[in-house]
């Protein structure tokens, strides 16, 4: 086979998300005989096209845009951005004779069903959902209108009655995606593949002399695009009412357009000198020096991050949203968005070694049932032998 996987990722993107996940499982794939290739928006910039190779993206995103009450938006820059990206991946995947097509989101799967009619590339696709339920939604720090919402939640509605195949990281993603748009039963089509985790780990001493940490640093880390969704202003705002004394070191490794708007807050709260932003290709180095992790995001599809963290063995917190229990269990101590609640979670769990060598037992038993990316890839590899562009396999709205 040769499969072609799309996302609408930039290069901060692809560094804590889908493209870090697909990587280990593309190489099973390969290794299996099959070519896999990821189209991405840099991938996209490479693919050069002329005023006529343009007009049917033109149109078509003139089109759409008819559907929303506002032309230039965060929906309108959703929709141009989509388009273009997905128009050139079908262009590619009609010359490369692509056999499967991988869309990363619904909206990708739609553009990409309209654009493989007109370039005459392959039937077989369909998507994984990266989001806990639908992907059309109002998220904390993303709020669509009414008008705007609607559109494109039926763009969503009709690409999981196109789709050959729909996947979910979860269990409890897929069913809370079902709930979400009034479906009573989930489908055959649909299937719970988990994302592969890969930690790469060194020795604490090693990690922190690259670091530039001594001994005597305690190090709490958290991971995340720097953005609304992810919360680490609560974070901020709960280290804050740590006592200084025994107030941990944070790194925050990410990227995004809070980064000024963070550093802005630990000053104002004093934790400045606790408080740092960095970015890095090497988490396994950060994993090997943290004594203890934490993610306090609105929602988690998956959670990369906090999945390499305890995996890794470090005591982490994580607030109880999303996949979050189902993948972790009894491996992390979830907690509410209070900030009260957090700032005592941290204290507690910086002050029992019982609590942490307990976590890092359940750590243990995570990890050894953790499906491996040879085992993810036979997954994949069935479900797009399945599938059958001949025989519509659809669900009824």
């Amino acid at each position: 086979m040769r499969i072609l996987h799309i996302t609408r990722e930039g290069n901060s993107d692809a560094r804590y998300g889908i493209r870090k996940s697909l990587l280990p499982v593309i190489r099973s794939m390969e290794n299996r005989g099959h070519r896999v290739e990821i189209f991405d928006r840099k991938r996209s910039e490479q693919v050069k096209s002329g005023v006529i190779e343009n007009l049917p993206e033109y149109i078509y995103c003139t089109l759409f845009l008819r559907c929303f009450s506002r032309k230039e938006d965060l929906t309108s820059t959703l929709i141009r951005e989509g388009l273009s990206i997905v128009r050139r991946a079908a262009k590619y995947a009609a010359r490369e004779r692509i056999s499967h097509v991988h869309c990363h989101d619904p909206l990708i799967g739609y553009y990409y069903h309209f654009f493989s009619k007109i370039y005459n590339s392959t039937k077989y696709w369909g998507y994984t959902i990266h989001s806990f339920g639908r992907f059309v939604k109002n998220y904390v720090g993303i709020h669509l209108q009414k008008d705007d919402l609607l559109p494109l939640q039926k763009m969503e509605m009709k690409a999981k009655t196109y789709a050959q195949w729909i996947i979910s990281p979860t269990a409890s993603g897929m069913y809370q995606m079902a709930k979400e748009m009034n479906i009573d039963s989930v489908p055959e089509k649909c299937h719970v593949v988990p994302h592969a985790v890969n930690v790469v780990l060194e020795s604490r001493k090693s990690a922190r002399s690259r670091l530039g940490l001594s001994e005597d640093d305690v190090l709490l880390l958290a991971v995340g695009r720097l953005d609304p969704m992810k919360r680490f202003s609560l974070l901020v705002e709960a280290v804050s009412l740590i006592p200084a004394e025994k107030r941990p070191r944070i790194i925050v490794l990410g990227e995004g357009s809070e980064k000024d708007k963070l550093l802005a807050l630990a000053k104002e709260r004093g934790v400045h000198n606790n408080f740092e932003i960095r970015v890095t290709d090497t988490i396994g180095t950060y994993l090997s020096a943290a004594d203890m992790y934490i993610s306090v995001s609105s929602t988690e599809s998956f959670g990369l991050a906090n999945c390499e963290a305890v995996l890794a063995g470090i005591p982490s917190i994580c607030t109880n949203v999303g996949a979050v229990p189902e993948l972790l269990q009894d491996a992390v101590i979830l907690v509410d968005d209070d900030k009260y609640m957090i700032a005592d979670r941290i204290q507690q769990l910086l002050a029992s070694d019982k609590q942490r060598t307990k976590l890092r037992e359940q750590t243990k038993i995570i990890s050894e049932k953790w499906p491996g990316a040879e085992e993810i890839a036979k997954k994949l590899e069935d479900i797009y032998l399945c599938c059958n562009a001949d025989q519509e396999n659809r669900w009824q709205d």
